[in-house]
């Protein structure tokens, strides 16, 4: 489960934006510019766009569960993640389903 390490609103997903980071010599700029370029070759088009930076595995801060946590409940308006979802971390590393949580 990675965690978030920096949020960044309303940037503009632009050629332009990416040179304008690309410059300011902070290493979330250089981040974030990466991420405008490397979507746009994916065919990402021009707007505005919230940005969210994630820890990767092994990174401090990052939970890796030993095992999945499966969602076993079916059925219309079961979903574990209806809207945002919020949970502590030592009942999601004790749990051994959703419902656990």
């Amino acid at each position: 489960m990675p965690k978030i390490v920096f949020r960044v609103d309303n940037v503009d997903w632009s050629a332009g934006e990416i040179n304008r980071l690309r410059v300011t010599g902070q290493a979330r700029d250089a981040r974030v510019a990466d991420i405008i370029e490397a979507s746009r070759k994916l065919g990402w088009t021009d707007g505005r766009y919230q940005v969210f930076g994630l820890t990767e595995p092994g990174m401090r801060g990052h939970l890796s569960l030993r095992q999945p946590v499966p969602h076993l409940a079916r059925g219309r308006g079961s979903a574990f993640t209806q809207g945002q979802r919020y949970v502590v971390r030592d009942r999601l590393r004790r749990a051994t389903t959703t419902t656990d949580i």
